[in-house]
């Protein structure tokens, strides 16, 4: 080996330094993966809420020529049955790689959405409470929506690589 390359490495601290430096680099690696594979669920959660959202929007659609209102409202509350399903599988596959928040506020995303599902079902639409609850619901989603976005994005943020010096 040559001479001074020994001295330099000697002096800095040899493989130590070497190591170090390799370490900071995988893990580095290993953290942009893991915020990858966040998005990416952020992403297919966000599809799925867009989903929910589209539920209670397509409410206010003509009923067709060919159903009957009660035909209409089944059709929608078993597209909402098999998006909440998915929902569900979804969050509970993916639960081990959220912040206890993040879990939290998914779960109330979920509970306000089945609110909504049920007021439709069981409530009558010429009602005033029909219209107020519904209001309610929709408050409260956007709301919780708008959190949990946060919290993700506070949640990314807050990642770091192990072992790298202040």
């Amino acid at each position: 080996m040559n001479p001074i390359l020994n001295d330099i490495l000697t002096t800095l601290g040899g493989v130590g330094v070497i190591l170090s430096g390799l370490f900071v680099y995988f893990g580095k690696l290993q953290l942009e993966k893991y915020k990858k594979s966040l998005e990416k669920s952020n992403l297919k959660l966000k599809t799925l809420l867009d989903q929910g959202v589209h539920v209670t929007k397509s409410r206010f659609d003509q009923v067709p020529a060919d159903k009957t209102k009660d035909e209409v409202k089944l059709d929608r509350l078993t597209k909402f049955a098999k998006a909440n399903n998915e929902f569900v599988t979804l969050l509970n596959q993916y639960t081990p790689f959220y912040s206890s928040e993040v879990d939290e506020s998914l779960k109330v995303i979920n509970k306000v959405c089945r609110h909504e599902a049920i007021d439709y079902e069981l409530l009558n639409p010429h009602d005033k409470d029909y219209w107020e609850k519904q209001r309610e619901n929709q408050d409260k989603l956007l709301a919780e929506i708008d959190n949990c976005g946060q919290l993700i994005k506070k949640r990314i943020d807050s990642l770091s690589v192990v072992g790298t010096a202040p």
